[in-house]
């Protein structure tokens, strides 16, 4: 590690932000940007425990294996003073003990009934995971990996952002991280540019999974946050409807998700 350089990372359930999150900490200039590295493994490497997307044609890679993402993550960078990573909680459930302990952890959440509802309109399309099985838990999950950080890698209270008050006041909350986790805020921060090819941001681990072929890329509704310029107007998006999938769903997370809430940055 060079000194005083910055290593971060960020933790959240699916359909959550995060991937605007992550142009957010691109759009600095500064920052090397390691996209979804343990997901990706689990997913699209040798030793995948998630099997959803072994039919889709070439987006699997034999050389994404833990060791693989922990070793580039591990290297010194020397160019970037920042190094970033963000990642889904399902990634892993079961198995904490192969996230790098020398990155700051962070956590991202968004009310579950806004998540379930999300991911239901994805599932119905591009993919095809059942939501009420795959992340019947994951806010409970979440919970538990906040307490690992804490208890097992020894940091103090990770800092947690809540979607709706990152969407309803983004200059505030960022600079409010950017201070927590001990980087320079820049107002660059808040505006990024509009692109098509996930792949001319250089993240580091875009080359695998649906993401790296444009056939799948756009039509997953996270192709919003590539072409997008920022996180809106500061104006929360409500749903009037919820099916009753989303709704048991979410009655099940609340606890677990008010917890998290309740330790939210607040500015």
């Amino acid at each position: 590690m060079t000194s005083n350089q910055a290593r971060i990372m960020i933790w959240s359930p699916p359909r959550s932000l995060s991937t605007a999150f992550a142009r957010s900490m691109s759009s600095r200039c500064d920052t090397k940007v390691f996209w979804e590295p343990y997901l990706n493994c689990c997913t699209f490497g040798p030793n995948r425990t998630l099997h959803w997307a072994e039919d889709i044609p070439g987006v699997m890679n034999e050389k994404y294996t833990f060791s693989y993402v922990n070793e580039l993550m591990g290297e010194p960078h020397p160019n970037s003073p920042v190094l970033f990573a963000k990642c889904m909680i399902e990634a892993i459930i079961d198995n904490f003990d192969v996230v790098r302990s020398d990155y700051q952890h962070t956590f991202l959440i968004r009310h579950p009934l806004k998540m379930y509802r999300s991911y239901e309109k994805l599932s119905q399309g591009v993919l095809p995971i059942d939501f009420k099985v795959a992340f019947k838990n994951i806010y409970q999950e979440l919970n538990k990996f906040y307490d690992h950080v804490i208890n097992v890698f020894g940091q103090s209270a990770p800092p947690i952002i809540d979607a709706d008050d990152l969407q309803e006041n983004p200059e505030g909350i960022i600079s409010k991280y950017c201070e927590m986790v001990g980087i320079p805020y820049t107002s660059n921060m808040l505006k990024w540019e509009s692109i098509k090819d996930p792949a001319v941001l250089n993240w580091e681990f875009i080359d695998v999974g649906v993401i790296s072929q444009n056939s799948y890329s756009t039509g997953l509704t996270l192709s919003g946050a590539f072409t997008s310029t920022g996180f809106g107007n500061g104006v929360k998006k409500t749903e009037t409807e919820y099916s009753s999938d989303v709704k048991k769903c979410a009655d099940y997370a609340m606890p677990a998700y008010e917890r998290l809430h309740r330790l939210r940055i607040k500015v």
